[in-house]
């Protein structure tokens, strides 16, 4: 599960930049398969939630993990990446 939401949020970054782009036609088809992916892997989690509950940890991680993957994508693209800003006290 984790691995699969990785995915599913690298494909929603590379989905969104060629959005920004212009590249419809290769967006469409990114956002497909975002999409299946998306519902595939939370269908598992609903059905299995609650025999097992580590499913929904695994979901969120899977999750949080793909947002660390998106700098990476980022800086593949050619595109700034943010760096984190220090916050005041």
């Amino acid at each position: 599960m984790f691995g699969i939401r990785i995915v599913n949020v690298s494909i929603g970054t590379l989905r969104t930049i060629t959005v920004v782009q212009g590249r419809l036609k290769l967006s469409v088809v990114l956002g497909f398969f975002e999409v299946l992916i998306w519902i595939t892997a939370l269908s598992q989690v609903l059905v299995g939630a609650s025999t097992n509950p580590v499913l929904i940890l695994a979901y969120a991680g899977g999750f949080a993990g793909g947002n660390a993957v998106e700098p990476v994508q980022q800086w593949a693209e050619g595109l700034p990446v943010p760096l984190p800003q220090p916050t005041g006290c």
